[in-house]
């Protein structure tokens, strides 16, 4: 990459980055760590198209790199895309040949000429919202994180306008983009008018509460080996805090969500606080191990059936797996 870019940008870099780290740190997931790469060096593009040097271009993707698992050859090839496409961009003509410019800054259409925003609200404690932003212009724009980034909301906008418009970003913003998003989606919340708040049952949430049915249907046992044979929740006497469910049962619930995995279950229960401890294998006779998912007591109504023998008695033997 050549520096051939030398007056201030007017994106604040170091901001960016900040937010971007902060994003990749709570990142659930390779494809969200992928996501926040592409959305990354469209920043890091415009802040280049704008004056921005390529040195410190070349050095924030390398940091974004360091602190992921995308290579740094992806993320230098993602600028590249971008930065090409903004500088065919600026080639363009804005007026549509009446003299009417098609491109507004995206704050501008947020504050003029935004007619709804739906929020579609799931009942999941591990899903995020999605957004639905009615324009006056006739355009209407879904995310779902994609409104934090200024670069990837006006991609949308375009996107969603059939590339018939353009948005372009703030000319000038004092502060985080994304704290401006934040307060003005807030602020519609207060007012009231243009949102609308739309509740949607999530899989993980159906997923959970056949989990908490299936665990409150069945008496508990203090035997394991009972447990591990008849799919049924196992309380430790020296432990009645926690009841532990066999895997197995938490299979035969999940094989009805084709859209809800076993990390997806796992990442539910521990968004609600509801998991007593990670995933554990235990030895409940010889030769024979089962997993066992822990889950706090207080969250469940179960009752507690005494078995023939307790863990103390048959030396079980427990490890951490997950």
């Amino acid at each position: 990459m050549n520096d051939t870019h030398d007056h201030e940008s007017s994106i604040d870099l170091p901001e960016v980055w900040k937010d971007a780290k902060e994003c990749l740190d709570n990142a659930p997931s390779p494809s969200a760590e992928g996501q926040l790469a592409s959305e990354f060096a469209e920043s890091i593009a415009l802040a280049v198209s704008e004056g921005e040097k390529m040195t410190t271009a070349e050095s924030l993707l390398g940091q974004f790199a360091r602190n992921s698992d995308i290579a740094k050859s992806t993320m230098v090839k993602e600028f590249e895309e971008e930065l090409e496409a903004l500088e065919a961009a600026t080639e363009e003509d804005e007026d549509d040949g009446d003299g009417e410019v098609l491109k507004h800054s995206i704050d501008t259409l947020l504050e003029s000429h935004l007619d709804e925003l739906t929020i579609y609200k799931p009942s999941d404690a591990s899903a995020k919202p999605r957004y639905s932003w009615a324009f006056g212009t006739g355009v209407r724009v879904e995310t779902e994180t994609e409104h934090l980034a200024p670069d990837s909301f006006c991609q949308c906008y375009h996107d969603a306008s059939g590339a018939e418009r353009n948005a372009r970003t703030p000319d000038d913003l004092n502060g985080s983009w994304t704290e401006y998003v934040r307060d003005l989606i807030s602020a519609l919340q207060n007012d009231g008018e243009k949102v609308r708040v739309v509740p949607v049952e999530g899989v993980r949430t159906q997923a959970v509460q056949d989990l908490r049915d299936a665990v409150e249907g069945k008496p508990a046992t203090t035997d394991l080996k009972t447990a591990a044979q008849q799919y049924r929740p196992y309380v430790n006497p020296d432990d009645p805090s926690v009841v532990q469910v066999p895997s197995a049962a938490i299979e035969r619930i999940l094989a009805n969500f084709e859209d809800c995995s076993y990390n997806d279950l796992q990442i539910e229960l521990d968004k609600r606080e509801v998991r007593a401890g990670n995933v554990r294998q235990t030895q409940v006779a010889r030769g024979m191990n089962v997993r066992f998912w822990l889950l706090d007591r207080e969250w469940l109504d179960v009752e507690v059936e005494e078995g023939e023998q307790e863990t103390a008695e048959n030396g079980g033997d427990s490890r951490v797996e997950a």
